[in-house]
């Protein structure tokens, strides 16, 4: 226990390190991230304690060397789509109708205000990647459409972008006895972002025929943003002797170390993406019923701690929780919570082949129930061990 207890000691003095030195930013956020899994999706993105496969290139590279129980996939060709939904009000069809000589037609009103208010969007994005113990890297590509605001069109406002990312990433085991693995990551994600701020002539312009999605992308084409945020993280596993399997696991991450994307040689406001300490921990429990292997995982993970230290982020919006259940590996459910609201997913796996489901809404204001955002995902993957 002593030795356990020193080499936490350890990771808590990095942990605090991470926290207290890396400032939080203000930022303008994108709604709309270039990639997920449905597994992050489901857990509410408490992943970085137990990535698997490419999530150890979008969430904590020192996850390459640490795998899940029998997880041994290498490459993984993936296909998302999403759907985003981000209501203005919450409750609109009670809204007014108390006590109303028309609560019929009041009701109609409301649901009218709901759709034409109320932001809506959608994503498409694509990934290649390999996951070996040590090295890991990949290609995604995404294109996301988000739009709000009223009276429709004219007070519409969004945005369109378009992805290409590389991530490359390195992952090492640093110490390891019987009882403790430390593992260490480090990755680069070189990117370019075509990204166009739509107003509500340029939505009227699509609905009269006059523009084109593919127009408005090709004026931003020779305005690209560049960038390569680098992420650094660590876990720390503790076995446990008598039941060797189960683990206990703790993870620190500095995501967007450099994540500022810029249009090179012009005088143009960069997309900014400020520095987010994420710490988790986590307990892997795998076991056998009948013959059949099991295994259960509980995440919690605290997203942007050094913006919570500093009283940027409430707690409620750094808090993120999940937990899995897996049945042979072949149905896996996933419970989760992320910024106040709870999430879920469920992922079927035959062969080499996987299709998932998740359901996630996020806080994109400042307090939970200021600007909540659903996000529907299905996902469809192939991977080869």
């Amino acid at each position: 226990m002593n030795f356990f207890c020193r080499h936490a000691m350890v990771l808590l003095a990095f942990i605090l390190h991470g926290v207290f030195f890396c400032n939080a930013q203000n930022e303008k956020q994108n709604q709309l991230s270039f990639i997920h899994t449905t597994r992050a999706s489901g857990l509410g993105g408490a992943v970085a304690c137990v990535p698997e496969g490419i999530e150890s290139l979008l969430y904590n590279p020192a996850g390459l060397p640490v795998r899940l129980p029998e997880e041994d996939t290498i490459w993984t060709f993936m296909l998302n789509t999403d759907g985003f939904f981000q209501p203005k009000y919450l409750f609109p069809i009670l809204r007014g109708s108390s006590g109303s000589e028309n609560s019929a037609g009041n009701m109609l009103l409301n649901a009218k205000d709901l759709i034409t208010t109320s932001g809506t969007g959608a994503s498409v994005s694509a990934a290649i990647g390999y996951t070996g113990r040590k090295w890991g890297a990949g290609t995604f590509f995404s294109g996301s459409l988000f739009l709000d605001g009223a009276p429709f069109p004219l007070g519409t406002e969004g945005y369109v972008q378009l992805d290409m990312v590389v991530p490359l990433a390195y992952g090492t085991n640093v110490y390891k006895d019987d009882n403790l693995s430390l593992n260490f990551g480090l990755s680069v994600r070189p990117g370019i972002k075509i990204y166009k701020e739509l107003d509500g002539s340029d939505v009227d312009a699509l609905l009269g025929g006059s523009q084109t999605v593919g127009g408005i992308i090709s004026s931003s084409v020779t305005h690209p943003y560049l960038g390569f945020p680098v992420d650094a993280g660590v876990i720390l596993v503790a076995f446990d002797k008598p039941y060797s399997a189960a683990q206990i696991r703790f993870s620190a991450v500095a995501k967007n170390l450099f994540g500022d994307y810029y249009v090179p040689g012009k005088n143009i406001k960069p997309l900014e993406y400020p520095v987010s300490v994420q710490l988790g921990a986590a307990a892997v429990f795998p076991f056998q019923i009948l013959g059949l292997d099991f295994y259960a995982l509980l995440s919690l993970e605290l997203h942007n701690a050094n913006g919570m230290f500093s009283n940027d982020v409430s707690v409620w919006q750094s808090l993120c929780a999940g937990f899995e259940f897996s049945i042979e590996r072949i149905l896996r459910f996933q419970l989760g919570l992320a910024s106040g609201y709870p999430c879920l997913g469920l992922e079927l796996s035959l062969f080499a082949f996987s299709a998932g489901f998740s359901w996630q809404t996020v806080e994109t204001g400042r307090y939970v129930g200021d600007n909540p955002l659903s996000v529907f995902r299905l996902s469809i993957a192939f991977h080869i061990d």
